[in-house]
């Protein structure tokens, strides 16, 4: 069973009967404490740098969806 809700999950589903694709996680990330020092760590890697450079880190309230 999954920790994931229901249409989360069913996403998951349709992704994994694509060719290539043998496994998924997604997950949401808080972008408020994010700041230009933060994205040169690894961990970070994986959030968009672009936008979050150009607004001098992240915004109130703003999130990342992240789909590995």
């Amino acid at each position: 069973m999954s920790n994931y809700p229901k249409e989360i999950e069913n996403f998951h589903n349709t992704i994994l009967k694509l060719m290539g694709i043998v496994s998924i996680e997604s997950g949401i990330d808080s972008l408020e404490e994010v700041d230009a020092e933060l994205l040169q760590i690894s961990q970070f890697s994986h959030l968009p740098h672009a936008a979050l450079l150009r607004t001098k880190g992240g915004l109130k309230n703003e999130v990342a969806k992240c789909i590995i």
